[in-house]
Formats: structure tokens, C-alpha cells, sequence
């Protein structure tokens, strides 16, 4: 996986509004980051390292943050915030993505897959595979106990 830093505002349309409404995420910004612990250090370069919370259960927010989280559109996988020196509420995250490499891998293993079910598909519709199928029943049939073939 990578990392990248996206910013979590409030949605521009329909009743969303900042403290009750939803969030959207931005773009993802700035360059790929193999561990999100690095991220976040670069992160709280611009804003006191110590104004810069987690969001996450049983976090103490300050008066003007709230909980976002289950109402940003595709939301991040962390979830932070600060005040600006106006008391205003702004919010960041980091979002995971998979590399290029894991995405490759991914689609081989979905080739994979699809050429397998079609190998299976084209059997049992050949000779061989209703042979099969009839020796598999026959099988069945035997070791459930019965006395007469089907």
C-alpha cells in the first residue's frame, strides 16, 4: 500500500452543511508515502504537532470538532483534525491505495479465476465432463446406500 494525504471538507450541495451535513474528500495530495507514520510526521509540519487530533472513538475533541467519521464519501482509513486560530474546524486524512504492483497482482488472480471457470464451464459441457458428472452421481448413489443403480 501507499499513502497520501486528502482533505476532508464539507460537501458543496443539498442541506450539507459544516456540523451536521457530509463530508467529501478531495484529491489525493502530494506524493505516495510508503508508511503513513512518515505521512503523518509531514503532515504535522504545517499545524502544532500537539492541535492535530486523531479522530477515532473515545477521542477528546475540542469545542467546534466533531466526529466526521461514517459521513465523509469515500472515506480515508484515518481521520484527523484541527483549529485555526479562529476556532474553525478543518480536517485532513490519509487514504490507502495499493500500488501498482498489488493491482497487478490482483488482476492475475482474477484472470486466474475467470480462466478456470471457463475451463470448468467448457468440461462439463463436453463428452468427458457428462461422464463424469454421471460417474460422480453413480458414486453418490453407491455410497449413500442404495441397492439399485439409478
Amino acid at each position: 500500500m501507499v499513502y497520501y494525504e486528502t482533505v476532508i471538507t464539507p460537501c458543496a450541495t443539498g442541506r450539507a452543511h459544516r456540523g451536521f451535513g457530509e463530508y467529501q474528500c478531495g484529491n489525493e495530495d502530494g506524493d505516495a508515502w510508503e508508511d503513513d507514520g512518515d505521512l503523518l510526521d509531514a503532515m504535522r509540519d504545517g499545524v502544532d504537532p500537539a492541535e492535530l487530533i486523531e479522530i477515532m472513538d473515545d477521542a477528546e475533541l475540542p469545542d467546534g470538532m466533531e466526529d466526521i467519521r461514517g459521513r465523509i464519501h469515500s472515506e480515508p482509513y484515518r481521520v484527523f483534525g484541527f483549529l485555526d486560530d479562529a476556532g474553525h474546524a478543518h480536517y485532513l486524512g490519509i487514504v490507502a491505495l495499493p500500488t501498482q504492483e498489488e493491482l497487478a497482482w490482483a488482476q492475475q488472480q482474477i484472470d486466474d479465476i475467470t480462466a478456470t471457470r471457463e475451463a470448468i464451464t467448457k468440461f462439463d459441457a463436453s463428452p468427458d465432463g457428462e461422464r463424469y458428472k454421471k460417474i460422480v452421481g453413480i458414486t453418490m448413489w453407491v455410497n449413500l446406500g442404495a441397492d439399485t443403480l439409478p
